[in-house]
């Protein structure tokens, strides 16, 4: 078998990896394409095609993949049927009961054989897939095998240069992260994946442009749609200009062309015209990055899919998408004729009021050359002259006439319909007409104010007489209003000039605050307020329409004496305007902020709005669109003052926001609630601002009705206007393209229901004809499911269900009769109809007309089906409790004829249940006494069944029959408490691994309230019985907090008490947030605040929302850095201002525990690496303290923590002992225990690079070799190819690599060459080269992760030619991207991007700031007070902490590192490090002190004199053990050993045992049970002293447990205490053998006992010492070498997995083949390995061989020749064997030493000495002949640690060979007289279960 590659081995997610990049791969492309639905991972809903699944709009996906790490390699055809066998049974699982076609997969990078035909091969199997004929056809077409398949390669190195790798990569790790968790399983919708990523903002347009025109209120300008539309016709490309003055009706126009134009329409709105005092009216509408990003999201909607990635806020990505975008527009052009027109409205705005636009979007339009054939664009503007500037090709376009399209007036025809629509016929006569239409001249806007002015006017006439005539500029009509009183009152005048300036609607009681004089007031309302506005009920004004807003910013603003705007003027407006707002009673006080700044005045903004100020503003409901735009005021006002700390406070503030908006939940979450508790103004607020919805369509129809319930019709009415569906604008579009077919049908039922309470029947039915047509339209023809009839049915119910809830019954009634008269057509509307009103009335207790309506509903009902007969049958007993009634309507019915579930999908609702439990009730109501089991028969299991799902069916019935029970007056029967506690206890029985627990535990708050309404049937009796059975199941199940409040809720509806309510919701609170993650706690304290409500308590419940609100802002779940980021810049700040670092380390330490709470453990792991780092590097005796103290909370693991505190202490070492020693505790025991894959190169990076400073620059070779020898015996394959990388003696600098860049449109490419020319001396040059870098790097080039740092290397390079200049525009760059981007993860580089800005970054400033937001991000809630290690700052030395550590390691249960840690203290001692001894002094272990006491013996040490007065006191020892050791002690010192003193024989010993009638008791007579595991413990030595005592063995355990408690606890003594040890021990992944917390008490109490027994004795310590010995010293002492090349390795397949039966097949073993090895010239003639892999199933292998003579019959117990048992290694030499032993011998023992080195093997001594040879001691086990000549030796090698299970998916191995010289092998054959063979054995373990295989083979 040929060796496996180091790759191979450590492949272990190899498989895996390949099955999650396609999966990242094929769902990142559906999310591209708005397509996803939902993916899925290991689910047991799609069997064996569960490697990829996902779904999407219109087909599911399942994917079977086989990959091998060979892509050579050929897949059996064997193997390949049974595959497809295995998919063809789950594509029918996962097809059944779905409509959408499901596509199986099977793909591979191998193929088959050519020689086989596939499609034959495949028809052949179709009896295997038990699929009809018919299933088997629809299988064969749509599965689809792909061999040979490639997969497109992302490497982690790249995701820093391109963002589609960055993405897939991050995909790709939250599937791992979740597949890999404890479930083992990923679900996730597409909102929940996006969630996840925090990838909202790339989804959802920055501003609203689905701008609607009230229709009542507006007629087209038909001449100017009819040359818009010509226009459009002549130029298929290109650009078109639509030009009008202010109030023409331009932009309404565009918004009504947009909405029903025949061609495929965006828009693009740089001015909200509907609400101009909007305030999203804000200069980032007129940025470039606004307007490619809304455009790319627009025409993606429209199925126009950008490629490669999703969305960015890169402005060069975003233009790079739209013009790709251009060219599929082109080509559906091409193809279909499909005309797409972009729509871009509103560009004088940008140039006359968004002033601080910093790259407004005019100027980068595309060129007209640009925008192929069937792409138009329309640009609205009141003007197209050079003030704009428009780009020299475009501006060309606007001089060719037949591309400008001028506003036309209204004709008198559109004039008479706008005023018929909005003036009473009855009040205006045709004179009045005719001179409304005389005095506006067709203006629209002019028009409107005239028809405004009359509506509020009580004499038309008189009205219309003053009215001046309009004179081509609306400016005019304006100036005869105000001219006059604007010059007359100078407090009008201020008036005007303040609320001009206000960027919202104006509160009448806030200008009343302002206390204007009553003429101004007066004036104000006859004059001004009709062209206003205003609202009627909220009493606001907004300006109607923007222009004259605009006349009054230049009336108000201009310099009195030269006319020019007077900016100090509007400053010191914007300035009264913050003072009013601070002082108001009725405005927020925050609304003063955006006036501050526009006031210039920083300094109050900076100390009012303040980040926690903004922060607190979110717990008082603010929508965070308005918070997020105070703190980019507060970016500006740090650019306008040169302050990159001001910068840096608000890019936090800002990250906060953005984080916050990327929940689920949000002050959003509560508007209904706040509508039902009366806080009208605040849904308003969270609902809308303005005309721009900032809710989805669905939440706001559903606000609209409740606000109709509440008598606010105005806005009910708004709310339906806004959300008119967005996806109707689309034209020709596909389902697929857009929203899902049944998401798009669900929201045009709510606005169809919502409509209806408004509209009349002619519209509702002119609404229902097109959006059936719409929807019929819009399906894929390929997956055409619903017919335009079934659409048509489904609005049609939605509206006659509005009519019904308005109480519009005539004409529900109306359109019911119509229905029911088409009952054959569509029989299912009706029936679900009347259904909802039946059960409306009932709820109203409105019983008469709710028989009307059954009366109905029973003569249209299908009596044929079963379901309908029931419902039914359950109305008719709910109305008329008739039981013949209900009798003659089932009668027949069974409960076979229902589809009652046998399994469960996971969307399998509850409701699927209910006619099962309604048959059941009904039937027990009429008398039947049905059997639950008859009821709900066995399922088959073939068919799914599972009786799990049995027995909760049965229950169901069981609570129905019980129900009927009540419903017919029968009393509660005397086990009804006992039956309802067993089904309420259902749940504790299902068994973890059942595949259906999840569903069912979604079930259990529906069941339990079963349950309830059950019990109430029998009255107030039965609620307090359920009460108390409720009570008795809760106390026995610790049940959740979901449950607790459900059923509380419950119970107090039916019995409306509310104390009882009250004290479970405070229970509930106590426990609610345990082990809760973020999304969990804002799910928490949204339940509990509506139970609250419900309760009655409305403080408590909009606090609970307030909390809600308050976690939007945390530690995310998973890979949020902040924290671990913040703990790496306070090591920083710590080594600056060290005085404080207590307190700061102290600050991050309190809030581990919640943080680990909330998040997974990759987030709270990094954390907790940056803060031993910042520990450490604070100080190591802390450092190692706050390591233990994480240890103990599982905060980290043992190696992790380790490599922390030796990177910790080698920042100390300053001596080359002090180096050498912590190279010891590296090589020792450090790579001993590493865990890692790939091991800890860059641990060992540093310590090379320290070792090269201490020792002048060049490494010591014995230093070098002994790292190097380390590595190679400790550390597997893998470990070893990733140290091998670094330069053993040389210290690889660490200098940042600047890329290279990939062609002339990348950014780093220009950067290089602008280095060159800057070295060249060029700096011209460098700089354009440079400005080049800025153009094609992107607002995300500030961190590294995400494109290498494009901006960060750029402005470097430009701080290099011009220092001031570059500052200040890299401070400017820097705050234009945080106000367009996403500002999260900039602070992993602060200094290095405040080193661009500034001269020298002050980190005192930079941390302030941070901590700052730190405290917001983890609040003082978070702090778990007293959670904190000890505080050790004092100076410890680096000799000291090692030291106490490795004492530490001593004590530790975990053998193997107690063996090495006692050893490696022997050598420091020996190697002079004395203060050892004081250690063990003070430690006062006896045990800890002896082994290092033995250790220093086999080390011929002359420390050992250091432990005489330690040791002499143990020689005393009653503990035989101890005492032997001290004695040996004392020996090798060759001191004399101090008599034990006789005892008499303890009376306990002399009991007798009687198995019947004895009990062991204590002295407190108190019964003792020993433990199953004693009897293993011991049972060697425990025999001798039965045998030589004669002691009972019980007597001996029962003494050894008494005296366990010397050493140990009465607690540790405890099985608990054995769980948890092993549990802590895998939570910290120390995953070696250990011994139980008992084990040591136990073993030393029994060495305790053997001290009794023989000091009562006349026998002698020697006499025990053969079986009383536990270890071998010298065994840990001996030398180990390399693996050999010839040893094999463990035969691993793809996936890491082992081949088919691999272990009963030990005979396949490749070293079967192989004849004797050679090994440094040596014969190998005796070999016994073992391999070990932690691979699933922990497989092992065994090679045994040896050489033997041909005939041996070995009757030994081994394969190996058998020893005297039990006997230490120095006794080798003197050991004779028996007799017909092999050359080759093994060392059998019970020592407790766990290593595979302590069975070692040697050759024959017995043989040796015959053959005449002598000892040759100074190799292991060597002989010599009598010329001195090696002959024989056993080695040692070791790879890895076979007993390290914590080592995943690596391959570790030791073993032993016995070596000859072939003249030795000579001599051995002559010995024997015949031929030599070799003996061989194989031995596979695999799950437990292991399989042996020998053979013999002649030697050639």
């Amino acid at each position: 078998m040929a060796q496996v590659s180091a790759a191979g081995e450590r492949a272990a997610m190899s498989g895996y990896k390949h099955q999650y990049d396609l999966f990242a791969q094929r769902i990142y492309d559906e999310m591209i394409n708005n397509n996803l639905v939902r993916i899925s991972v290991a689910s047991d809903e799609v069997g064996k095609l569960d490697d990829i699944f996902y779904e999407t709009r219109n087909a599911i996906f399942a994917y079977q993949i086989k990959w091998s790490i060979d892509k050579d390699a050929i897949m059996s055809i064997t193997d390949f049927k049974e595959l497809v066998v295995d998919i063809a049974k789950s594509w029918k699982r996962i097809q059944q009961g779905k409509e959408k076609p499901v596509m199986p997969f099977l793909l591979t990078n191998r193929h088959v054989s050519d020689k086989y035909d596939i499609d034959a091969e495949i028809k052949g199997i179709k009896d295997e897939t038990e699929l009809t004929d018919e299933e088997f056809s629809e299988f064969a077409k749509v599965f689809q095998f792909v061999e040979r398949s490639g997969c497109e390669e992302f490497l982690v190195t790249n995701a820093d240069t391109d963002i589609r790798t960055s993405d897939v990569l991050k995909l790709h790790r939250l599937i791992e992260e979740t597949a890999g968790g404890n479930e083992r399983r990923v679900e996730f919708t597409c909102a929940e994946l996006i969630e996840k990523l925090n990838w909202q903002y790339r989804f959802n347009r920055r501003f609203n442009h689905d701008l609607f025109v009230d229709e009542d209120h507006y007629v087209p300008i038909h001449k100017t749609v009819e040359k818009l539309n010509a226009a459009i016709e002549t130029h298929h490309s290109g650009y078109i200009f639509l030009q009008g003055m202010p109030g023409s009706g331009k932009s309404s126009l565009l918004s009504q062309f947009a909405r029903y134009s025949r061609y495929n329409i965006v828009t693009y709105y740089a001015f909200d015209f509907v609400n101009p005092s909007s305030p999203d009216n804000i200069f980032l509408r007129g940025e470039a990055v606004s307007l490619f990003h809304d455009l790319v999201l627009a025409l993606n909607e429209r199925g126009y899919h950008y490629l490669g990635h999703i969305v960015s806020n890169d402005l060069k990505e975003l233009r790079d998408m739209f013009f790709a975008q251009l060219s599929q527009m082109h080509d559906d052009y091409v193809k279909d004729g499909n005309r797409t027109i972009i729509v871009i409205d509103g560009l004088d705005h940008i140039i006359r009021e968004y002033k601080d636009c910093e790259h407004e979007f005019i100027a980068l339009l595309p060129s007209p050359k640009s925008i192929p054939e069937g792409i138009t664009i329309i640009l609205g503007s009141q003007h197209f002259n050079e003030s704009l500037t428009l780009p020299e090709d475009i501006h060309a376009e606007y001089k060719d006439e037949t591309r400008v399209v001028m506003m036309d007036a209204l004709t008198g025809e559109e004039m008479v319909a706008l005023i018929d629509k909005t003036l009473p016929a009855e009040v205006i006569s045709k004179e009045n007409t005719d001179e409304i239409i005389s005095k506006s001249q067709g203006h629209p806007l002019y028009l409107t104010y005239i028809i405004e002015a009359l509506r509020r006017s009580g004499d038309l006439a008189s009205t219309l007489k003053n009215l001046p005539e309009y004179n081509k500029d609306v400016e005019t009509y304006y100036r005869s209003i105000t001219s006059k009183i604007l010059a007359e009152s100078c407090e009008l005048t201020h008036l005007l000039g303040l609320l001009s300036r206000i960027n919202d609607e104006v509160h009448w009681e806030f200008i009343k605050e302002w206390s204007p004089s009553e003429n101004v007031v007066r004036t104000f309302v006859t004059s001004i307020k009709p062209l206003l506005r205003y609202e009627e009920k909220s009493h606001s004004l907004s300006f109607f329409h923007n222009s004259f807003r605009q006349f009054l910013l230049g009336e108000t603003g201009r310099d009195a004496m030269t006319g020019d705007m007077d900016k100090q003027k509007a400053q010191g407006y914007y300035s009264e305007l913050a003072d009013l707002y601070l002082k108001s009673g009725v405005e927020k006080h925050w609304l003063a902020f955006q006036y501050l700044y526009l006031a210039n005045r920083y300094e109050d903004f900076l100390n009012m709005a303040t980040p926690s100020e903004l922060s607190q503003e979110v717990l008082q409901f603010r929508p965070l669109s308005e918070i997020e735009k105070d703190a980019l005021y507060g970016l500006y006002i740090g650019r306008n003052l040169n302050d990159p700390y001001i910068v840096l406070r608000y890019m936090l503030a800002k990250s906060e926001v953005e984080q916050r908006k990327n929940q689920d939940y949000s002050a959003l979450t509560f508007t209904d609630d706040f509508i039902d508790l009366g806080e009208y103004e605040l849904a308003k607020n969270l609902l809308h601002r303005g005309n721009s919805l900032l809710c989805n369509e669905t939440g706001a129809l559903i606000s609209s009705r409740k606000f109709y319930a509440a008598g606010d019709i105005e806005e009910a009415r708004l709310l339906l206007d806004l959300a008119y569906p967005r996806f109707l604008y689309v034209r020709n579009d596909k389902l697929g393209y857009t929203d899902n077919f049944n998401h798009r049908l669900e929201v045009l039922k709510e606005w169809m229901r919502t409509a209806s309470y408004f509209y009349g029947d002619e519209q509702l039915n002119g609404h229902l004809a097109s959006f059936t047509k719409n929807l019929f339209d819009s399906q894929e023809r390929s997956y055409e499911r619903y017919s335009s009839e079934s659409i048509y049915a489904a609005l049609e119910e939605s509206v006659m269900l509005g009519l019904f809830d308005k109480g519009d019954t005539n004409r529900f009634k109306s359109r019911l009769q119509a229905l029911i008269l088409n009952v054959e057509e569509n029989p299912y509307t009706p029936f679900s109809i009347l259904r909802h009103v039946l059960n409306g009335c009932r709820a109203m207790d409105d019983m008469e007309n709710a028989k009307k309506y059954f009366e109905i509903l029973r003569k249209i009902y299908d009596d044929t089906d079963p379901h309908q007969r029931i419902i039914i049958a359950y109305d008719s007993w709910l109305l008329y409790h008739d039981v013949d009634e209900v009798k003659a309507i089932i009668e027949g019915l069974e409960f076979g004829q229902l589809s009652t579930p046998v399994k469960l999908e996971m969307e399998t609702p509850l409701v699927n249940f209910r006619p099962m439990y309604r048959l059941a009730f009904l039937r027990r109501l009429c008398g039947y006494d049905d059997s639950v089991v008859e009821a709900v028969p066995k399922a088959d299991i073939k068919d799914g069944g599972n009786e799990t799902i049995t027995t909760f069916a049965r229950n169901l019935c069981i609570l129905a029959k019980t129900a009927a029970d009540g419903e017919l007056g029968k009393g509660l029967s005397y086990d009804f408490n006992q039956i309802m506690k067993l089904l309420l206890l259902f749940f504790r029985s299902i068994d973890n691994g059942d595949v259906h627990l999840y569903v069912l535990n979604k079930y259990r708050i529906d069941y339990y309230k079963i349950a309830i309404s059950v019990a109430a049937r029998f009255g107030n009796e039965g609620i307090g019985h359920i009460r108390k059975v409720i009570h008795e199941v809760f106390t026995e199940t610790n049940a959740y907090s979901d449950l607790k409040r459900e059923v509380a809720l419950m119970l107090f509806r039916y019995d409306g008490d509310s104390e009882l309510l009250r004290k479970c919701l405070l229970e509930v609170e106590t426990t609610m947030l345990d082990g809760q993650d973020q999304n969990g706690r804002m799910e928490q304290f949204t339940k509990q605040g509506r139970a609250w409500l419900r309760y009655g308590d409305k403080d408590k419940g909009i606090g609970c929302f307030k909390r809600v609100l308050n976690d939007t802002f945390c530690v995310g779940y998973s890979k949020d850095y902040q924290v671990s980021w913040f703990t790496e810049y306070t090591r920083e700040i710590n080594r600056i201002e060290p005085e404080r670092s207590i307190e700061r380390l102290k600050w991050i330490t309190l809030r581990l525990k919640y943080v680990d709470t909330i998040t997974d453990q990759s987030s709270h792991s990094d954390i907790v690496d940056e803060l031993l780092k910042a520990v450490f590097s604070y100080n190591i005796a802390f450092g190692l303290n706050m390591y233990l103290w994480m240890l103990d909370r599982e905060f980290t693991t043992f190696v992790n923590g380790f490599a922390y505190m030796i990177e910790g202490i080698l920042t100390e070492v300053e001596t080359k002992d002090e180096y050498e020693m912590l190279v010891e505790l590296f090589c020792r025991l450090f790579l001993f225990v590493d865990d890692y894959e790939d091991g800890h190169p860059y641990l060992l990076k540093k310590i090379l690079k320290k070792g090269i400073a201490l020792y002048n620059g060049k490494l010591p070779n014995e230093i070098k070799r002994k790292i190097d020898h380390a590595v190679k015996t400790e550390c597997t394959e893998s470990v070893q190819e990733s140290y091998s990388k670094i330069e053993l003696g040389d210290a690889p600098l660490d200098n940042e690599r600047l890329p290279k860049g990939s062609g002339d449109n990348d950014a780093f490419t220009w950067i290089n060459k602008g280095e060159n020319a800057y070295r060249d001396g060029n700096m011209t040059e460098a700089w354009k080269c440079a400005e080049k870098a800025i153009r094609l790097s992107s607002s995300s080039g500030w961190i590294k992760f995400y494109d290498g740092g494009s901006r960060i290397f750029t402005f470097r390079l430009m701080g290099m030619i011009d220092k001031a200049k570059a500052q200040e525009l890299a401070l400017k760059t820097l705050v234009d991207d945080l106000a367009h981007g996403y500002s999260y993860g900039m602070t992993q580089h602060i200094d290095e991007i405040l080193s661009l800005v500034t001269d020298e970054v002050d980190k005192s400033k930079v941390y302030a700031e941070w901590q700052s937001y730190m405290n917001r991000l983890l609040r003082e809630e978070s702090i778990v007070e007293g959670d904190y290690p000890t505080i050790n700052t004092e100076p410890g030395g680096v000799s000291d902490i090692i030291i106490r550590f490795i004492l530490i390691l001593g004590r530790s249960l975990v053998s193997p590192v107690r063996e090495r840690a006692s050893y490696l203290l022997a050598l420091l001692l020996d190697h002079g490090y004395d203060k050892i001894v004081d250690y063990l002094s003070v430690e006062c272990n006896n045990k800890l002190t002896l082994d290092v006491g033995k250790f220093l013996i086999e080390e011929n040490s002359p420390k050992l004199t250091m432990f005489e007065y330690m040791v002499k006191p143990l020689a005393l020892s009653r503990n035989i053990l101890w005492r032997m050791y001290a004695v040996d002690i004392l020996n090798a010192l060759h001191l004399d050993t101090p008599d034990v003193p006789r005892i008499n024989r303890p009376a306990i010993y002399n009991l007798l045992y009687e198995e019947n009638d004895y009990k062991l008791l204590d002295d407190k007579g108190k019964n003792i049970k020993r433990k199953e595991n004693d009897h293993k413990i011991g049972s060697p030595f425990v025999g001798f002293l039965c045998e030589n005592f004669h002691v009972s063995e019980d007597i001996i355990y029962y003494r050894a447990n008494q005296l366990a408690l010397h050493y140990t606890s009465e607690q540790d003594m405890t099985d608990e205490a054995d769980s948890r040890l092993r549990t802590h021990l895998d939570k910290i992944y120390l995953k070696m053998p250990f011994l139980h917390t008992y084990s040591e008490g136990v073993l030393n109490g029994i060495m305790e006992v053997a001290g009794e027994l023989l000091d009562s004795s006349s026998m002698t310590l020697d006499a025990l010492r053969p079986v009383f010995t536990l270890y071998d010293y010298a065994v840990l002492t001996w030398p180990v070498e390399e693996k050999p090349t010839f040893i094999h390795h463990i035969e691993i397949g793809e996936y890491h997995t082992l081949p088919k039966n691999w272990e009963n097949e030990a005979s396949k073993c490749s070293r079967l083949n192989t004849t004797l090895a050679v090994y440094s010239s040596k014969v190998v003639i005796g070999e016994s390995t073992l391999l070990t892999s932690t691979n699933d199933g922990l497989p092992s292998e065994e090679y045994l061989q040896m050489i033997v003579p041909e005939g041996f019959a070995n009757e030994g117990r081994s394969f190996f020749g058998d020893m005297p048992y039990h006997r230490l290694s120095k006794d080798y030499y003197h050991l004779r064997c028996h007799e017909c032993q092999p050359p080759v011998v093994i060392r059998g023992s019970f020592f407790v030493q766990f290593s595979h080195k302590t069975s070692w093997i040697a050759f024959n001594p017995q043989l040796a000495r015959e053959l005449n040879w002598e000892p040759m001691e100074d190799c292991l086990f060597g002989w010599k002949n009598k010329d001195n000549e090696l002959m024989v030796e056993s080695i040692y090698w070791n790879h890895g640690n076979t007993q390290n299970m914590g080592l995943r998916w690596t391959e570790s191995g030791e073993g032993w060979i016995v070596v000859a010289m072939p003249k030795a092998v000579e001599s051995i054959k002559q010995y024997y007289g015949v031929n030599l063979v070799q003996s061989k054995r194989v031995v596979r373990t695999y799950k437990g279960a292991t399989h042996l295989y020998e053979c013999l083979e002649h030697l050639c």
